[in-house]
């Protein structure tokens, strides 16, 4: 039985999927990830003055 064009093109176009939603990344790099969102560096000046300006609620 013959796929759907619909079928095809979503079969088609899953390595572009994939490629934009995987990052590949060296060890270190990966180790460096993790480490950043474990303990994130304080926010700078410039980062608290983006924060002072938002609005309360978003």
């Amino acid at each position: 039985m013959p796929r759907s064009t619909d079928s095809m093109t979503e079969h088609e176009a899953q390595p572009a999927i994939d490629a934009a939603e995987v990052v590949r990344v060296s060890a270190t790099d990966f180790v460096r990830i993790l480490d950043l969102l474990e303990r994130p560096p304080k926010p700078n000046a410039k980062l608290r003055k983006v924060i002072a300006a938002l609005p309360n609620t978003l």
